[in-house]
């Protein structure tokens, strides 16, 4: 018999965009500029579990063969994810 396991959670931080940092040296946050894992200023948003289902389509691309036509490969029409936590 095959079980499936899925252990999918999530714990998150948070720092303010252009919040005052002192880890590793002082700073302002910024995308260039992030703080050290150990800094107090980190928000903690606490834990969570997510169910994860993926919206994307694929559509068949056929491929011309003499008297026929053939599935060729698959290509990806468009990409998502829909989260429920």
């Amino acid at each position: 018999m095959i079980q499936k396991r899925t252990v999918i959670g999530a714990h998150a931080f948070f720092f303010p965009d252009q919040a005052a940092f002192t880890v590793p040296g002082a700073g302002t946050a910024s995308r260039t500029s992030k703080p050290g894992a150990t800094d107090p200023a980190w928000i903690d948003a606490g834990v969570s579990d997510w169910d994860i289902q993926n919206t994307g389509k694929v559509s068949d691309f056929m491929a011309p063969l003499p008297g026929a036509r053939q599935l060729k490969d698959k290509v990806v029409v468009s990409k998502g994810m829909k989260l429920k936590g």
